[in-house]
C-alpha cells in the first residue's frame, strides 16, 4: 500500500468497552496502520469513551446521547479527508493485513466504490483470529431484501451491495454519490445499503475479495432487544426501497405488512407500518430526492448475473468430462472456475484458457496452467499442448459462426477426443411466451442475453455438433425441474413426440453435450 493513499478508520461505539479495545488493538497492529482512526461514542454507559481516550492515536468524538449508528459517521466523515474511509465495527476484529490488502485492491480497481472481504464469524464457540470458523462471505440480494451466503467459495466476485461491518469505501465516490453518505433517517441497518444501492444506480462498482478478513461478532450491539432490532429493520427496509425501488417493487415492500408473525416480529411489523403510514409525505420526498431509474432491483440483478456468468463452476458440464482427459482447452473460461473445478476433481489435469475479458482472464490465470486473452477463433499459443478435451460452455451461441469454431475444435483434438458443448434452448418457455405476444426482446442474461448472436434448439444443437465433425454419446437437459412438474403431470410418456417430451423442451434452459 502506497502511503500516498491517505486512509481513515471511523468506529462507532455503544457500551461494547471491552470489544472496542480489541478492535482498536487489531486495527492498530495493521502492517500500514491507518493515517486517521475516529471514534465516535454513542453516549455508552460503560467505560467505551475511557476505552478509546487511552489510544493515544485516537480521534475521540463524543455524543451526549445515542444517535445511531448513521449519523455518527456522518459527523466523523467532516473530520477527515482521507482518500479511503474503512468503516469497522466495533465488534470486528481485523487481520493484520486487512487494510493494507483492501487499500491495494481499490488502487488497482479505480471504479470501485468500495469493497469488503470475508467475516468469519466470532462468539463463544468461535474464538477470535480462528481461520477454522464458518464465515460470511458476499451479500446477494434476494427477491426484495439482502442475505449473507455462508462457507462461499473463495473467489473474488462484483456484487450488488455489501455488509457494513468492515468496508472500504473510496472517498470520491461518496463524494459523487452524493450528500447524505449514510442517512440519519435510518438510524441503524440499511444506512450502508442505501449508500450501496445508490452508487450501483450511478455506475461505481462494488467487490467481495476473500483475502482480507476480520472477525464480527454478529449483532452483538442488538442482541438483548429483539424487538428494536426487527423494528429497524423492517422499518428501514421500507425507507431503502422508497429511495431505490422502482414502482412496482416498492408496491410488494409495502404490501409485506401482511406477512403473518409473532411474538415481537409481530409488533415490530405493526409498529414499523405504523410509522410508515404515518411518515408517507417525508417519504414521498426522499423518493423525489433520491430516485431515479433503473430501479436497484433491476441493477442488482444484472450485477449478480454478470457475476454468476464469471464465476459458476458448472458442475453440470464438469460432469461431462471424461476422467481421462488430461489437457483441457475451456474456451470462454471467465474467471477460470470451471476449470480450477477440473483440476480439484483431477490435480494432475492441466486445464488451459481462452477469455476475450482482461480482467476475468487475469483471474483465471490464478487458478488454470496458461490463459490466452482473446477469442474462440484465435490462434492458439503453439505452447499449448494437443488436448483431450475442448469445452464450449455457453460460448456458441456468442459466435458469429459456431459452425467453423466446432470443425476447429475437431481438428485440434487428438483421434477419439471428446468436446463438450453447453448451449441454451431457443424454445424456452419464456422466449415461446414473448414471441406469442409479438415479441422479442433481448434482456442482460438468459436464452435472449444481448450479446448472443446465433439461437439453438435440441435438434439443431445436435446438427451443429454432428455436422463439425463429432459424434454425440450424450446429450442433456438443464430443466426447470418446478415448472415441469407443474406441467407435465398426468400427461402420457410414450410415443416419439408426446406432450410430455415437447413440455420438456419448453422447460430446458440449456442442452449439455458430450461428443467425440
Amino acid at each position: 500500500m502506497s502511503r500516498s493513499a491517505r486512509t481513515a478508520v471511523i468506529l462507532v461505539s455503544w457500551n461494547r468497552a471491552a470489544d472496542l479495545r480489541l478492535a482498536l488493538e487489531a486495527i492498530f497492529a495493521s502492517t500500514i496502520p491507518p493515517d486517521e482512526v475516529i471514534v465516535v461514542d454513542n453516549a455508552s454507559m460503560d467505560d467505551s469513551a475511557d476505552v478509546a481516550a487511552s489510544f493515544a492515536d485516537v480521534t475521540l468524538l463524543q455524543n451526549k446521547e445515542n444517535r445511531g449508528f448513521a449519523e455518527p459517521h456522518e459527523v466523523a466523515l467532516k473530520h477527515t479527508t482521507a482518500d479511503f474511509i474503512a468503516l469497522i465495527n466495533n465488534d470486528a476484529l481485523i487481520e493484520p493485513a486487512w487494510l493494507e490488502r483492501m487499500v491495494d485492491f481499490l488502487r488497482a480497481h479505480p471504479r470501485a466504490a468500495a469493497v469488503g472481504g470475508k467475516q468469519y464469524f466470532w462468539d463463544a464457540a468461535n474464538p477470535p483470529f480462528d481461520p477454522a470458523n464458518h464465515y460470511y462471505a458476499y451479500t446477494l440480494v434476494e427477491g426484495l431484501a439482502t442475505r449473507a451466503v455462508a462457507d462461499a467459495p473463495d473467489e473474488l466476485r462484483e456484487v450488488a451491495t455489501l455488509s457494513g461491518c468492515a468496508v472500504l469505501i473510496r472517498r470520491s465516490a461518496i463524494d459523487d454519490v452524493g450528500a447524505p453518505f449514510l442517512d440519519p433517517i435510518f438510524f441503524a441497518y440499511y444506512e450502508e445499503t442505501d449508500f450501496f444501492a445508490r452508487a450501483v444506480r450511478k455506475g461505481w462498482k462494488l467487490y467481495y475479495t476473500p483475502e482480507p478478513v476480520c472477525w464480527h461478532r454478529v449483532r452483538a450491539s442488538t442482541a438483548n432487544e429483539p424487538y428494536r432490532y426487527l423494528y429497524l429493520m423492517l422499518r428501514n427496509r421500507v425507507i431503502w426501497a422508497y429511495r431505490n425501488f422502482d414502482e412496482a417493487s416498492l408496491a410488494r415492500v409495502l404490501e409485506d405488512r401482511r406477512t403473518r408473525s409473532t411474538g415481537d416480529e409481530a409488533r415490530a411489523r405493526r409498529d414499523a407500518y405504523a410509522w410508515v403510514d404515518e411518515h408517507k409525505q417525508l417519504l414521498e420526498e426522499h423518493r423525489a430526492r433520491f430516485y431515479t431509474p433503473p430501479g436497484f432491483l433491476t441493477v442488482a440483478k444484472e450485477i449478480q448475473a454478470r457475476a454468476s456468468y464469471y464465476g459458476y463452476a458448472r458442475p453440470e458440464v464438469c460432469a461431462l468430462v471424461p476422467e481421462s482427459a488430461e489437457r483441457v482447452i475451456d474456451f470462454g473460461c471467465a474467471g477460470g472456475a470451471l476449470g480450477r473445478a477440473l483440476k480439484t476433481a483431477h490435480p494432475k489435469r492441466r486445464v488451459y484458457g481462452v477469455e476475450p475479458v482482461a480482467e476475468q482472464a487475469a483471474r483465471a490465470r490464478a487458478v488454470l496452467d496458461d490463459v490466452h486473452v482473446g477469442h474462440a477463433e484465435d490462434e492458439l499459443p503453439e505452447s499449448w499442448p494437443k488436448p483431450d478435451c475442448v469445452i464450449f460452455a455457453d460460448v456458441l451461441e456468442h459466435l458469429v459462426d459456431p459452425w467453423a469454431a466446432v470443425r476447429r475444435a475437431r481438428a485440434l483434438l487428438a483421434p477419439g477426443g471428446a468436446l463438450v458443448v453447453s448451449i441454451p434452448n431457443v424454445l424456452h418457455h419464456s422466449v415461446l411466451g414473448d414471441l406469442w405476444r409479438g415479441r422479442f426482446d433481448y434482456r442482460d442474461a438468459g436464452v435472449l442475453d444481448r450479446t448472443h448472436l446465433r439461437f439453438f434448439t435440441r435438434d439443431t444443437a445436435r446438427e451443429l455438433v454432428e455436422q463439425g465433425g463429432f459424434r454425440v454419446e450424450r446429450m442433456e437437459r438443464v430443466v426447470d425441474t418446478e415448472r415441469f412438474n407443474k406441467l407435465a403431470k398426468g400427461t402420457p410418456v410414450t410415443g416419439k413426440r408426446t406432450l410430455r417430451s415437447l413440455i420438456a423442451d419448453a422447460c430446458t434452459v440449456q442442452y449439455l453435450i458430450l461428443a467425440r
